[in-house]
């Protein structure tokens, strides 16, 4: 495997990896985000007056406690989609390149190195052996020239002493033979030294052969190595895929390839390199992890996404019960202002009335009918009335800010804060209060309540994680099974042997089963999880049952604060009637001299305080009203930012049918 190759290969591969990740997962290193900015701008009003009706709606839409809660059910639905996602199906990717140089053993160099004086050590052998076989093909030639050439035979001689004795065995034959025979002989010889001749080339052709073999292959080995390099490509591909049962199924590819090499040279160990071919291997399988104790079922594995959603369906409980909370908030602080203005109302009436008593003292005074001292106790009650409005102008401006906070507007100068459009709503009869079913109420009540089903929901989702928890006291154990099919390659080029490792013969299938068994012996981390599930599991229930005690208390409060508000009503109105009544008469008599001025100046002093003990018990019987439904769970209803019912339901007792 060339290094120049695969790098090259590998390069493509995180490059298409790359590609991948910023199609299916956006940019990797993209600019600096920008931060969500939070939606919210509060109003500017822009009448004179608002309708209950108007201040309702701008609460829901505008108020920043909602708005809080409504971003806290976001972050809620986010934990349960993390929840969610631990199910996701997941591609994994992994591209691994390792390149491993270090130096050769002492061994090994020595190895190498044998290697190389065994081809010195030949070529010296083949050289001595040519130059040998060079030396008897020219003794050879020379002696059937000499021969054929009529010479003496005893003149030849050859340096090898075998073949000597061997040449002289055929001379003396020579010698001995007939003379018409010796010509026979003597070509005999010359054929005999000829192919003697013949082989002698063929050892010494051989010898320089071999010789120029070990030249070249001593050559193509080069040095000593000293440095060895190692390589080693991997691509993993696996998808991932969780399900509720706690089962994991994991199918995978994985693509390897390795090479070793000597630095400076060629894989071929002929040329100095180690001999060993490219391997390239693929596997392809899947492996399925199966829980058998700790985790097991929809019950362990499913309970923290079960919870998260649970605990999400409890925060739009709580969004609206918080929604529900603000606009009784808000209703409280309208009938505030309304009581403000009708108590600034009833005021400036009586300075309108205290500056026709001066008035009429100054005329009384002039006609004799009264001490002129009186007018100094007609125009003491006129300071004070005027006292009484410029403190009334000031708790209106009080409410009207007040008002204009609790909805949600922004307010910079009191201009833009409102006046109340509405009065107050008209009060139900006593009977019916008194006949309303308190225990009935009750229960609707809690049916009705939101954050009690908040409450509720809560607390279903800690006994889901309790549940978790007591399962999950079980030792950890595991079954692993894996199945898989192999293909391989070995030698070729990087290309070459990619298609062999993956379109070439494959090798399976291969199993692989495990079981992995782990248990604690004091098993304190799962013992201490059980006992912290259990303690939120009975915190909620305590906080759920709290809850319903005070819904409880609370709606036999309300009813009888309302009855008794109701009843207080009806007596300050007769009350008001009877003192306003009475002003009229003591006025006239004062102005036929039949009263006395202190008479008349007590008298709507009372009148006053009965017209301002009037409208609190209107302030009272409306503000009753609204806690009542609220405590009841029929103020608001609905999701989100809220349903609110109509200005009648809003105003009137609340029904038990509407809550069945």
């Amino acid at each position: 495997m060339d290094q120049r190759a695969l790098l090259h290969a590998l390069s493509f591969a995180t490059a298409g990896a790359l590609m991948l990740g910023l199609c299916g997962a956006g940019p990797l290193a993209a600019a600096e985000p920008t931060p969500p900015q939070a939606v919210y701008q509060p109003p500017v009003f822009s009448g004179v007056t608002i309708t209950l009706m108007d201040a309702i709606r701008t609460t829901l839409e505008h108020e920043p406690n909602i708005k809080l809660q409504a971003e806290s059910a976001a972050s809620q639905k986010g934990i349960a989609q993390q929840a969610t996602g631990e199910f996701d199906l997941a591609l994994v990717g992994k591209i691994d390149y390792s390149f491993i140089q270090e130096e050769l053993s002492a061994a090994q160099k020595v190895t190498e190195q044998e290697k190389r004086d065994r081809l010195r050590d030949g070529l010296n052998q083949y050289s001595d052996a040519a130059d040998l076989a060079a030396q008897q093909a020219n003794e050879y030639y020379n002696a059937w020239t000499t021969l054929q050439n009529g010479g003496d035979p005893a003149s030849i001689h050859f340096t090898d002493g075998l073949i000597q004795a061997e040449y002289d065995v055929f001379s003396s034959a020579l010698l001995s033979a007939p003379p018409e025979l010796q010509d026979q002989v003597r070509t005999d010889i010359i054929k005999w030294l000829q192919s003697r001749q013949g082989l002698a080339e063929s050892a010494r052709d051989d010898a320089v052969r071999a010789r120029n073999e070990a030249v070249t292959s001593l050559r193509d080995l080069g040095t000593v190595p000293q440095v060895r390099q190692q390589q080693q490509g991997t691509i993993s591909l696996q998808l991932s895929k969780a399900y509720r049962t706690g089962i994991i199924l994991t199918p995978s590819i994985d693509i390897s390839g390795s090479a070793l090499r000597y630095r400076g040279k060629p894989a071929d160990s002929d040329h100095g390199g180690p001999g060993s071919p490219d391997t390239y291997n693929t596997t392809v399988g899947f492996s399925v992890n199966i829980p058998l104790g700790r985790g097991r079922g929809i019950e362990s594995a499913g309970a923290l996404e079960k919870s998260s959603l649970i605990d999400y369906d409890a925060s739009l409980s709580s969004l609206t019960h918080q929604a529900s909370s603000s606009v009784l908030t808000s209703i409280l602080a309208y009938w505030d202002l309304v009581a403000a203005q009708r108590t600034l109302d009833v005021y400036q009436q009586s300075a309108t009335l205290q500056e026709k008593i001066v008035e009429l003292t100054k005329t009384l005074i002039d006609a004799d009918e009264l001490p002129r001292v009186e007018l100094t106790r007609a125009q003491a009650r006129q300071s004070e009335v005027q006292a009484q409005v410029e403190d009334a102008k000031r708790s209106l401006h009080q409410a009207r800010v007040t008002l204009a906070r609790t909805i949600g507007l922004l307010v910079e100068d009191e201009s833009q804060a409102p006046l109340a459009a509405d009065g107050f709503p008209k009060a139900p009869a006593a009977e019916a209060v008194s006949g309303i079913d308190a225990a009935a109420l009750e229960n609707v009540s809690l049916r009705q309540r939101l954050d009690y089903k908040a409450a509720q929901q809560l607390q279903e989702s800690g006994k889901v994680l309790w549940r978790a928890a007591v399962i999950d006291l079980a030792p950890d154990a595991r079954l692993d099974i894996n199945v898989s099919y192999s293909g391989s390659h070995y030698g070729g080029s990087l290309w070459e042997g990619l298609d062999g490792a993956l379109f070439g013969n494959w090798t399976g299938p291969s199993a692989k089963v495990g079981l992995t068994y782990n248990k604690p012996f004091a098993n304190n981390t799962q013992r201490g999880n059980l006992a912290e599930k259990a303690a939120i599991l009975r915190q909620r229930a305590i906080s759920t049952q709290d809850l319903a005690r005070t819904i409880r208390a609370d709606v036999v409060q309300d009813l009888a604060v309302l009855e008794e508000a109701v009843r207080q009503l009806e007596l300050y109105q007769k009350s008001a009637q009877f003192y306003r009544e009475s002003v009229s008469n003591e006025l006239e008599k004062l102005r036929y001299g039949r009263s006395t001025l202190i008479d008349a100046i007590t008298t709507e002093q009372r009148e006053v305080d009965a017209r301002i003990a009037l409208v609190s018990s209107e302030q009272q019987v409306a503000r009753s009203l609204a806690q009542l439904r609220f405590d009841s769970g029929f103020l608001v209803s609905g999701t989100g930012a809220g349903e609110f019912v109509s200005y009648t339901n809003i105003t009137s007792l609340p029904s038990l049918e509407a809550g069945q």
